[in-house]
């Protein structure tokens, strides 16, 4: 009997694991950047959320998985169409105000880098998502069975969130500007001291 690499636990953990290694670093810089590297009016506007307002005081345990996919079905599809809805009057509010207000270039382009922003925000989780949501309605509802695709969807539910610390590094212009800096900065400094060793060496 052939059994495929993707359905073996050792898969699994070594991907898990590759996968905590990338992400951590990432989640480190992305908590450095949100605490120190925000601008001022972000600072300034943290909402002051209580701890009781996350904690369940209750938690069910149940056999029948009516009881949890259902409801997990209508939260996530609720919260989608949530977030369209938002989306989607955030466009139109946009375009309206476009055409009644005469803007400069520089609020309009402001204005469509927040929306290109917001879009991908809440495009790229759905994408990931939306495989393992719809993969685990199907086989529960149909009793079916692959240790390969739920240790697919495993992996990809953990990629969710180095995937996203990523893209809120690079898709807002602070943090972007800080994390191309790591990269970029030391080759400028060095090439700028290479350079005036040169002239020095010429003078």
């Amino acid at each position: 009997m052939h059994i495929s690499i993707l359905s073996t636990s050792s898969f699994l953990t070594t991907t898990l694991h590759l996968c905590t290694i990338i992400s951590l670093p990432i989640h480190c810089l992305g908590t450095y950047c949100i605490l120190f590297q925000s601008p001022n009016f972000m600072n300034s506007n943290f909402p002051d959320i209580p701890l009781s307002t996350h904690a369940d005081p209750v938690f069910i345990a149940s056999l029948d998985y009516r009881f949890i996919l259902y409801p997990m079905v209508l939260i996530d599809s609720w919260n989608l169409i949530q977030t369209v809805i938002l989306w989607a009057l955030l466009h139109v509010n946009m375009v309206k105000l476009g055409k009644r207000i005469a803007i400069s270039n520089q609020t309009y382009l402001l204005q469509k880098k927040f929306l290109q922003a917001l879009t991908i925000q809440i495009t790229v989780p759905f994408c990931i998502l939306s495989f393992p949501i719809f993969y685990l309605t199907y086989s529960i509802t149909n009793s079916f069975y692959s240790q390969a695709m739920n240790n697919l969807c495993v992996i990809l539910v953990s990629l969710h969130g180095w995937i996203t610390g990523i893209i809120m590094l690079f898709i807002h212009e602070s943090f972007r500007r800080f994390c191309l800096g790591l990269v970029f900065q030391p080759k400028i400094e060095v090439q700028r001291n290479v350079s005036e060793s040169i002239k020095s060496t010429v003078q």
